[in-house]
């Protein structure tokens, strides 16, 4: 399996031993034995330590209890020795050392600790409240006047590397994307580990926090074999730089410890990764191998949604004729573009009932927007747009915009071989009748029976993209990109391709 490959080191300074001359001449008039994080115990007060970071938190500043008025900068890691231990380090200094050791340390690094200070957890669990999980019992403190912190160059660096691929729980520790959805609101607020694979890796986004804090923001899209698009919500620089790493349909990753929340403006189910989550990459187990190679399988352009926002190939690109027997016995799981010469025998835009044909999109991207949850869209990107609108808009409700109609005419298409349903939509029904979707919706039934019949039994050429939907895989679906009526010397020179 080609599992990615750990980042290198970013931003490194010029000197990898970041640490003042105080400290320097510390380390330097001692023996630098190695402690193993699973031998530590009570009573031990100093200890050097070597491991590859597994999670990163930002620097960070808080009020100092000793002087008043001052701050004590700082910035943590996880710091992994050994499958079975793994602990909280603390590095504490001044702004510009902490700011140099949080550009410098990447997830991924291997480092080298030197006499860092031991002190064990609470009794009382309030070290588990706001930080991830981690088997020892103690973490260190790393301070600027008399700790180092540096990369490590042994021998052996490939042994702690490999540790990034194991995951900080047991392998089948985690829900899958099904259980998540089938318990919906019932989990909101809890920590719980996934194993998924990523779909796509979004934008990242910069933001501003109402403390004034400029960090990062990105939505990972995840899904596995029960559930299709899932979202990973990452904050922070070092965790967005990371996912930025990831490659989707290659990347299977196992999330320990995300938030799940329900979120009311999607009205879907969420996953954000905070304080208490670690993220494990492609993780060496037998479960997170299988569905690497499920991912393998998949191709998202079939995917309904998905398949409207890929760029089609022109028309004039698209050449293989087919018959309707033909695109219904499609076994290959990538998507096909072809024309089919066949006769409309289904045209349903005159009911009586508007609602079967017609439906509300978004007006940023068209997606489809529904009453329950007040014609919002779910959208990551028009959902952070209508906020936007809203916080610098003139009012509540600025950021809303009205969803627009467009059409979904079901239809049937029919030739000596058979027949297959689909739909119209805005543009090629336009194309087609030359009325758009705000002109049809104010005929009555009578004036769009008349137009109907304008078109119904007549011989069309068709473009069509055939694709399997993860909603129904066993189907076979039909997108049509454009409908024209045919041209018999167009029907006569057709040469139909073989199954």
């Amino acid at each position: 399996m080609a599992w990615l490959a750990l980042p290198n080191v970013q931003g490194m300074s010029s000197n990898n031993n970041l640490f003042t001359n105080n400290a320097k001449r510390d380390v330097t008039n001692r023996s630098r034995s190695i402690t193993k994080l699973e031998t530590l115990m009570p009573g031990m007060l100093t200890v050097n330590v070597v491991g590859v970071i597994i999670a990163k938190e930002g620097q960070k500043s808080i009020f100092s209890r000793k002087n008043p008025g001052t701050e004590r900068h700082l910035v943590s890691f996880i710091v992994r020795d050994s499958p079975t231990a793994f602990v909280h380090i603390t590095c504490w200094g001044g702004e510009m050392y902490i700011t140099d050791l949080a550009r410098t340390f990447r997830i991924g690094d291997v480092v080298e600790i030197n006499n860092a200070q031991v002190q064990a957890n609470s009794y009382d669990s309030s070290d588990d409240k706001f930080r991830a999980w981690t088997p020892v019992p103690f973490h260190l403190n790393a301070s600027e006047n008399h700790s180092s912190i540096s990369i490590y160059g042994g021998y052996d660096i490939s042994q702690y590397q490999s540790l990034m691929n194991l995951p900080t729980k047991p392998s089948n520790d985690y829900y899958t994307l099904e259980d998540v959805i089938a318990n919906g609101e019932s989990l909101h607020g809890e920590h719980i580990n996934l194993l998924a694979a990523v779909r796509k890796v979004g934008p990242v986004k910069d933001i501003t926090t109402k403390s004034g804090k400029h960090t990062k923001r990105c939505e990972i899209i995840l899904f596995d074999e029960t559930y299709q698009s899932f979202p990973l919500i990452l904050w922070g620089d070092d965790l967005v730089d990371y996912a930025c790493t990831w490659i989707p349909m290659e990347t299977v990753v196992f999330a320990v410890a995300v938030r799940i929340s329900h979120d009311t403006f999607r009205s879907a189910m969420t996953a954000t990764a905070d304080s208490k989550t670690i993220i494990t990459v492609n993780p060496d187990t037998v479960e997170a191998h299988s569905l690497y190679q499920y991912a393998k399988t998949q191709d998202f352009g079939l995917d309904e949604d998905a398949a409207k926002e890929n760029n089609d190939p022109p028309l004039d690109q698209i050449h293989e004729v087919f018959t309707v027997e033909q695109v219904l016995s499609k076994k290959q799981i990538s998507a096909t573009y072809g024309i089919l010469y066949a006769t409309l025998t289904q045209f349903n835009m005159d009911a009586d009932d508007t609602s079967g044909f017609f439906f509300h999109g978004c007006p940023r991207c068209k997606k489809r927007v529904y009453p329950d949850n007040g014609y919002q869209c779910t959208n990551q990107e028009c959902v952070e747009g209508a906020l936007s609108m809203f916080t610098s808009g003139d009012g509540v409700g600025s950021g809303q915009q009205q969803p627009c109609l467009d059409f979904s005419i079901p239809i049937t298409f029919s030739d000596h071989t058979g027949s297959i349903p689909c739909r119209f939509s805005g543009p090629v029904m336009q194309e087609l009748i030359g009325w758009d979707v705000n002109e049809v919706v104010k005929l009555d039934s009578i004036k769009r029976t008349q137009i109907k019949w304008n078109f119904l039994l007549e011989r069309c050429k068709v473009y069509i993209k055939v694709f399997r939907t993860f909603k129904e895989p066993e189907k076979v679906s039909v997108r049509v990109l454009s409908c024209t009526r045919a041209k018999p010397a167009d029907v006569m020179s057709a040469s139909f391709i073989s199954v």
